[in-house]
């Protein structure tokens, strides 16, 4: 019996010296309530205690850290109406729908935010929305005048508008996924509706990140610019996106695609994306009813910094994926919809991408540029030496259709461009092209230039029809060098091998992003990239002492409120500087590696000398 109380105490001795984790606590003021959130400082950090229901949107511009800790929040309205902070590791769940008779003042409607405001960093990680979002359905300038007078809708957040002119804002969305479906009037994106820069002479560094996010709602918009992942990029000098996957369906009336609607004077950067979820633009609404795969029109900058002849790029998309059906009313490509635009500069290029859907132009335009459709892109814009477009090392499987039964035009790789500078080069293709204009090219439309020598590579079927190339009025079958793509670059997969090493030599990535069967079918792999969780900097809170030192010095009130002997309050409100700082009435984790968070040295000996005093009673 004595060597068993020895061994007891000699255990009971060292899980007393460690520490033992008991569920450390983030570091913040915890929030257990709907007025708790209400009533949090601007610039504070906090974190959810528990599961809360929000029935009221909290009405000041947040500036602080929000950590969601896991918890489920239920809203009937956006949790805030301006954010400019950090928020993470939230759940949202309930329904959003704008509604004149509950008027906030805010055109934009998220399940998190109406709006993303402000000229610093904002962040947004690790956030999953499962409410279905409704935002305002028809333009009201009158009463909702906002951002460019309109109404803006997206699963998490409705807009972002900086305040400023010349300033550095940027917004970082990670690791964020919408399962709600979302409708909305003008720009609507399972994400976001709209990401907006206040800044046309581009005058700072703004950028908007989008990494490794996945959209799983149904999206609508009933105007213009329609995104799986956003609805419009604006005036944003660098947008990245990469890593983001969308599986719902996309339904918009301008502007359509996957992963954005559109772009307006942004230099977009766009890797290994993916769609796998139907896109169809149906609807005319006097104006751009483009839509592709990953993007429906990636205009470009007007910038003379992104100008093609220094090697810079307006666009760039790369090792994207898309497998959903496209269908369009103007400009429709399985990749990208359209590119570039009237006085924009850069180089559009397209390449190591996939197409396995089918592509639909309905023919509703009234131009052949209008009617085009391609495999991998509808349209490029190519003016000189501005602008230009490329499309090299993609591969289309899907049946691209023309329909306009005049002007339509399809092409298994760039449906129409005008450009002495486009350039085609070692894609291949599969699938059927059909219109009924009789206007099928198997390289694309080049309607007022000639595509450059070094358009070669090219692998078709060897069964092929179709003429070669259009250009400038000329068609051109003899002058382009192609292979056979039918059993000697797909089918043996010699085209999928040269694409993964690539991809994963580009990339660093060590999985291929594409396998093939045996039949001769692609199967999309899409490796998401690794994307680091953002460095949080807990915000300095304002002093406690300060409206007690510096007023009026009545003796009856500064001592009740001076001092800073208080624990309870001051080490809730006032934490350090650290995320996973433990509560301040405990000491620093311990070096020795026994534990972290809360020290339960102390219980653990009560209970030992429990142990301790049983065992020596039975002893006697």
């Amino acid at each position: 019996m004595k060597k068993t109380l020895s061994i007891l105490m000699a255990l009971c001795m060292i899980l007393s010296i460690c520490s033992f984790s008991v569920s450390a606590a983030p570091a913040g003021t915890a929030i257990t309530s709907e007025a708790d959130f209400l009533a949090m400082k601007e610039n504070g950090a906090y974190y959810l205690a528990n599961d809360i229901t929000v029935t009221k949107s909290y009405d000041k511009l947040f500036t602080g850290v929000f950590d969601g800790n896991g918890k489920t929040v239920t809203v009937s309205e956006p949790m805030f109406l301006e954010f400019c902070g950090t928020a993470m590791n939230l759940t949202l769940k309930g329904e959003i729908v704008a509604d004149h008779a509950k008027d906030n003042g805010y055109w934009a409607r998220g399940a998190f935010a109406c709006m993303a405001s402000g000229d610093g960093k904002i962040v947004l990680y690790n956030i999953v929305n499962n409410a279905n979002v409704t935002g305002f359905t028809t333009q009201d300038t009158a009463t909702y005048a906002g951002l460019l007078g309109n109404a803006y809708t997206g699963g998490i957040l409705g807009a972002l508008d900086n305040k400023s002119v010349g300033t550095s804002a940027s917004i970082e969305i990670i690791e964020c996924v919408n399962n709600g479906n979302v409708k909305g009037f003008h720009c609507t994106g399972g994400i976001t509706g709209i990401l907006y820069v206040n800044d046309s002479e581009y005058t700072g560094e703004q950028t908007a990140t989008v990494t490794n996010c996945t959209n799983n709602g149904n999206v609508e918009g009933l105007s213009t610019y329609t995104g799986g992942m956003v609805g419009r990029v604006y005036y944003v000098v660098d947008a990245n996106f990469s890593g983001c996957i969308n599986n719902g369906e996309i339904k918009g009336a301008g502007n359509t695609g996957g992963i954005i609607g559109h772009t307006t004077n942004t230099s977009l950067i766009m890797r290994v994306c993916q769609n796998n979820g139907s896109i169809s633009n149906l609807v005319i609404d006097g104006g751009t009813p483009y839509a592709g795969g990953l993007v429906g029109y990636a205009q470009g900058t007007k910038s003379d910094k992104f100008a093609a002849i220094d090697g810079k790029y307006a666009n760039q998309v790369e090792f994207c994926i898309n497998t959903g059906t496209i269908t369009g009313s103007c400009r429709t490509g399985g990749i990208l919809g359209s590119t570039g635009a009237d006085g924009a500069y850069g180089l559009s290029h397209t390449r190591y991408c996939i197409n396995t859907g089918n592509v639909t132009n309905n023919g509703l335009g009234t131009s052949a540029a209008a009617n085009a459709a391609g495999g991998i892109q509808g349209y490029g814009y190519g003016s000189g030496d501005k602008e230009y477009a490329y499309v090299t090392d993609c591969i289309t499987t899907g049946n691209i259709e023309a329909l306009n039964p005049e002007l339509g035009i399809a092409a298994y790789f760039l449906g129409y461009i005008s450009s002495n500078n486009a350039m085609m080069a070692r894609n291949s293709a599969t699938g059927s092209i059909y219109a009924p204009s009789g206007r099928t090219y198997a390289l694309g439309w080049n309607n007022k230039g000639t595509y450059t020598e070094a358009t070669v590579g090219n692998n078709l079927l060897a069964t092929n029809i179709h003429k070669l190339a259009y250009e400038n009025g000329v068609d051109s079958e003899k002058t382009f060098d192609c292979g056979i793509t039918d059993e000697t670059a797909l089918i043996n997969g010699k085209a999928i091998a040269d694409f993964n090493a690539a991809y994963k030599s580009i990339t660093g990535a060590t999985s291929d992003a594409m396998t093939q069967t045996l039949d001769g079918t692609f199967k999309p792999q899409i490796v998401v990239l690794k994307a680091e969780a953002p460095e949080i900097v807990i915000p300095e809170p304002e002093p406690e002492t300060e409206p007690v030192t510096e007023p009026v010095t009545e003796p009856v009130t500064e001592p009740v409120t001076e001092p800073v002997t208080e624990p309870e309050t001051e080490a809730v409100e006032t934490p350090a500087p650290q995320v996973t700082a433990a509560p301040e009435t405990e000491p620093a984790p311990a070096k020795s590696g026994c534990g972290a968070a809360i020290s339960g040295g102390a219980i653990v000996a009560i209970l030992c000398m429990g142990v301790a005093m049983i065992a020596k009673k039975k002893e006697n």
